[in-house]
């Protein structure tokens, strides 16, 4: 929770599930709970080291492990927009053989070399994490901007 308080931006990653989904919504809940109970203290915290109530530059929530030929998985990411809406990334982390092996050896697609899977598999899991990347960067780039000018 303290690097939750100290984050001036937050980007959720859940798997496609539905327990990962109930999961993430409980999450957000128990969140919105702690963030309130905290904005109780607001004459208690000393001058210049938070301002109360916490306010977040931006919330994002991004699919992992995510199977687009899935049909529960595509499922889920409509229930994901329906509760989150603009917040949920537009680009999942797709699950590929080549996430999959490497996960397994706790290292990430860019530490791997492309020639230890098929070529079309490292370049679909390459894809989906430089998208995702991509649109992070973005978002990203966006809330410094916002706390520069001070907002």
């Amino acid at each position: 929770m303290n690097a939750v308080f100290a984050a001036d931006m937050l980007y959720i990653p859940s798997g496609p599930g539905y327990w990962e989904y109930d999961s993430t919504t409980s999450f957000v809940g128990q969140l919105a709970e702690a963030l309130e109970d905290l904005s109780a203290f607001s004459g208690a915290v000393p001058t210049g080291t938070m301002r109360l109530p916490k306010v977040f530059q931006d919330v994002r929530f991004l699919l992992t492990r995510y199977e687009p030929g899935n049909e529960l998985h595509r499922a889920m990411r409509s229930a994901f927009g329906k509760v989150f809406g603009a917040r949920l990334a537009e680009h999942p982390i797709e699950m590929t053989r080549a996430v999959e092996q490497y996960g397994r050896f706790l290292s990430s697609i860019y530490e791997t070399d492309y020639r230890d899977t098929t070529r079309e598999t490292w370049r679909r899991a390459r894809a989906s994490f430089d998208q995702a990347y991509d649109e992070f960067k973005s978002h990203a780039l966006a809330a410094w901007d916002t706390l520069e000018d001070g907002q």
